[in-house]
């Protein structure tokens, strides 16, 4: 999870990262959050969101039903 207007951590080094992830084998997601900034969790409607799609991957990987 990133915000796209992250300028700490721009999306652009998350993209690259999913992407190596990837070619060494690793399941990795990336959702990009428009206009989000550094953080963007920790507020409202992001935090509500963000949990969801932890809980999604998470289920992805069979770790919990």
């Amino acid at each position: 999870l990133t915000g796209a207007a992250d300028t700490t951590t721009p999306a652009a080094i998350i993209e690259s990262f999913v992407a190596k992830m990837r070619l060494a084998g690793n399941h990795c997601e990336v959702v990009v959050y428009p206009d989000a900034k550094h953080s963007f969790f920790n507020h409202e409607p992001y935090g509500s969101q963000t949990l969801v799609e932890v809980t999604r991957f998470v289920r992805s990987l069979g770790w919990i039903p």
